[in-house]
């Protein structure tokens, strides 16, 4: 199964939200997300399912993500209207608390594992905050408590996951700044 683990885009300052909860993603935020997520597709194009935090920059993220795995799958298809609507309503998008930025990973892992642990060729996605994304990748990958990674705003890792009888092994497949995402956006456009 692959993992990939995806930080939320520019958010405004927690004083012009009124809350942590309720910050939202800047324009900026947006306009980079939409770039970002078409250089993760670009190394990942067959995600499966979305899923991310319940506050707001992370479900905004998440919506970027969704929008371009559509305008991906259906770029130049021939298929039908139903076809559309069908494969839009299979792309699920689930919101969990066990993204909060404060979660312990092993809470997200075993989540992870009671409802994934058979799907082997399955590709989630998971938008999330620091310091929980990076605890969850450094945990993933050593099984101990200590954080050895920052993903930036707009950043992600992807890790290939194997289920055993009492825990999570992990392999990390790529580790990319959003500036790394961005540039393969750009010359994706190129070719």
């Amino acid at each position: 199964m692959k993992l990939i683990l995806i930080r939320h885009g520019i958010a405004e300052d927690i004083f012009e939200a009124g809350s942590d909860e309720e910050r939202k993603l800047t324009p900026e935020g947006h306009r980079k997300f939409k770039k970002v997520a078409s250089g993760i597709l670009k190394c990942e194009p067959k995600i499966d399912s979305v899923i991310s935090s319940t506050l707001v920059r992370a479900i905004q993220t998440a919506e970027i993500l969704i929008g371009k795995i559509h305008s991906q799958t259906f770029k130049g298809s021939e298929i039908t209207l139903s076809g559309r609507i069908k494969a839009a309503e299979s792309l699920s998008h689930e919101k969990l608390t066990e993204l909060r930025p404060n979660s312990n990973p092993q809470e997200f892992c075993q989540w992870l594992r009671q409802r994934y642990k058979n799907n082997t060729e399955y590709c989630l996605s998971v938008v999330g905050h620091e310091p929980h994304l990076s605890a969850l990748l450094s945990f993933l990958l050593t099984g101990r408590n200590e954080n050895f990674f920052e993903i930036k705003k707009g950043g992600a890792a992807c890790l290939d996951l194997y289920f055993r009888a009492a825990d999570i092994r992990s392999q990390l497949n790529w580790f990319m700044k959003p500036s790394q995402l961005r540039s393969l956006s750009a010359s994706s456009k190129k070719n």
